[in-house]
């Protein structure tokens, strides 16, 4: 059983490189029915590979628009009080 609501996956130019990041957001995927969100941190979306790219991304995240990544994802996340 899933603990959370969603996985955010957190794409970095190197964790997009290494396939544990993959790995863990397909288990992810798995535990939570599907829900996952990948974030990235410089890189673009169209970078991604499958199977991250096959899920709806928010794109554009750096260290100057970091709270403007944090509202672009709440839309995307089903979070409750």
């Amino acid at each position: 059983m899933c603990g959370s609501i969603q996985v955010l996956a957190v794409i970095t130019r190197r964790s997009r490189e290494r396939p544990w990041i993959y790995w863990e957001a397909g288990m992810g995927s798995i535990a939570c029915k599907g829900k996952v969100c990948p974030v990235t941190f410089r890189v673009e979306i169209g970078q991604l590979g499958p199977p991250l790219s096959y899920y709806q991304a928010v794109d554009g995240l750096d260290e100057e628009s970091l709270a403007s990544g944090v509202t672009k994802i709440g839309p995307l996340v089903d979070l409750r009080p």
